[in-house]
């Protein structure tokens, strides 16, 4: 039925066709994503925020019973039932959602009864309304994986890429993560099923564990569309001010002290966009370019900002998730000391006292037991990857503190290996001397060549 403010199928749509775009290479669709993207662009620029009640809406169908309402400009007014009218307006209470959506809802909810047997169609409502949240979040992620950036790279069909990247950058203009960070602190699982409780939208347990799962996967696919813009664009200074806020005010451990999927993306979405430790690897401090891709080195005002912000006397919700991040930013400004451009830059100098503030704090241990202990952390190698070089970091630039503690970390960080990468080979493999080996001269001079950098030559002495 083709209806004005319809909400679940579209979103079904789009999903369907972005992934078979992108994720399948089918260039027969490019027209048809191009059009439905240009379609959807308010619903990604005003993220989850849909059409309210509206009077007129709400006159419309309470004309359904005798007169009938018009579903479509191009179609005659169609009779309802007077208990489907109820029943849509009363939904629509519940889920604070303009009538003709959540008629949509009922009405896709009645076709789709059979799936799910003794549940009204109401009932089914309420799940289709979250798996339509989710859906387009999950479309959001997806368009997200196919920008172009540091960590990864998508072949996909010139026009394709071209018009994605374009797309992409005009959201990140809209303030898509303050919108990201808006809606993680507005959904709350509980808060959630209590409000459709009280509408009768809440069945029995197996509905309710639906529910859950589908409001739960909501905020656990927003922070992953964090952690993927961080991890192909550095989160410029706005928004890591931003995400050092969220962290401080927002976050909680779960009873067992364990991170969640959630809070863990976030925490290294903060980690992965400020590392620009292979840049200093790369080359010299001297020779270091302020490169625009990375605002933390472009923006004169950054580490500065950032810097003032954490040394701030501000309690935070969780205090052991400030010391990670105290610890990641010590890290940042030790390696930046080494830099000419930062040279001259006093915050710099208080590397070892947020280093030192963050042990304070037991963040070893609790990199140890939450962090690394976290069902989610091994299944994301970029998690892993980013935390060997903080810790490969703090020993090749500072003396090692709180030392039992930062060995349970290490054995803890390279005890399992289920992703088998093979990090702690870091700690082993060097280049042996050539003049110590049989080999003849010129391949004296390519094995010179790879000789073992600093920080190699440190780690394989620790």
């Amino acid at each position: 039925m083709d209806f004005t403010n319809a909400f679940w199928s579209p979103f079904k749509e789009l999903l369907t066709t972005i992934q078979y775009t992108i994720y399948h290479k089918r260039c027969d669709l490019i027209r048809e994503y191009q059009d439905l993207l240009k379609q959807h662009t308010n619903n990604f620029t005003s993220l989850l925020i849909f059409p309210k009640p509206n009077a007129k809406h709400r006159a419309e169908l309470n004309k359904g019973p005798n007169e009938g309402t018009i579903l479509s400009p191009t179609s005659p007014p169609k009779k309802l039932p007077a208990r489907l009218v109820q029943e849509v307006l009363l939904l629509s209470d519940v889920l604070d959602l303009n009538e003709f959506s959540s008629l949509e809802l009922l009405l896709v909810g009645e076709d789709q009864a059979s799936r799910y047997p003794n549940w009204t169609r109401g009932l089914v409502a309420t799940v289709l309304y979250h798996d339509g949240r989710r859906s387009l979040l999950t479309a959001l992620k997806t368009i997200l994986q196919a920008k172009q950036g540091q960590s990864w790279s998508i072949s996909l069909p010139e026009e394709v890429d071209r018009f994605t990247q374009h797309y992409i950058s005009t959201l990140i203009d809209r303030e898509l993560v303050k919108q990201i960070f808006d809606q993680l602190r507005k959904i709350d699982v509980q808060n959630e099923l209590t409000r459709l409780e009280k509408g009768g939208g809440v069945g029995d347990q197996k509905h309710r564990s639906l529910l859950s799962y589908l409001i739960s996967d909501q905020r656990q696919i927003l922070s992953d569309c964090l952690f993927t813009l961080s991890c192909q664009e550095p989160l410029s200074k706005k928004n890591c001010l931003e995400l050092i806020k969220f962290l401080r005010d927002s976050i909680q451990t779960r009873g067992d002290g364990v991170l969640d999927g959630v809070t863990l993306s976030i925490l290294f979405s903060f980690i992965t966009s400020i590392d620009v430790g292979h840049l200093f690897e790369n080359e010299s401090g001297d020779e270091l370019t302020l490169n625009d891709t990375y605002p933390i080195l472009s923006d004169p005002t950054f580490i500065p900002d950032v810097t003032e912000e954490l040394m701030k006397d501000r309690e935070w919700k969780c205090k052991e998730l400030k010391g990670c991040v105290l610890f990641a930013w010590g890290q940042l400004l030790r390696i930046c000391a080494t830099a000419s451009p930062f040279s001259d830059l006093q915050e710099v100098e208080s590397d070892e006292a947020l280093t030192d503030a963050a042990i304070n704090l037991g963040v070893f241990r609790f990199l140890t037991d939450s962090v690394i202990a976290s069902e989610c952390f091994h299944s994301e190698e970029i998690y892993v990857r980013k935390l060997h070089q903080l810790v490969t970091s703090y020993i090749v630039n500072m003396q090692i503190k709180d030392e039992q503690n930062f060995m349970l970390l290490v054995s803890s960080l390279y005890g399992i290996d289920p992703l088998s990468i093979e990090l702690s080979r870091d700690f082993w493999q060097i280049t042996t001397p050539s003049h110590h080996l049989n080999i003849p001269l010129a391949e004296s001079i390519t094995h010179a060549k790879r000789r073992p950098s600093a920080k190699q030559v440190r780690t394989y002495l620790f």
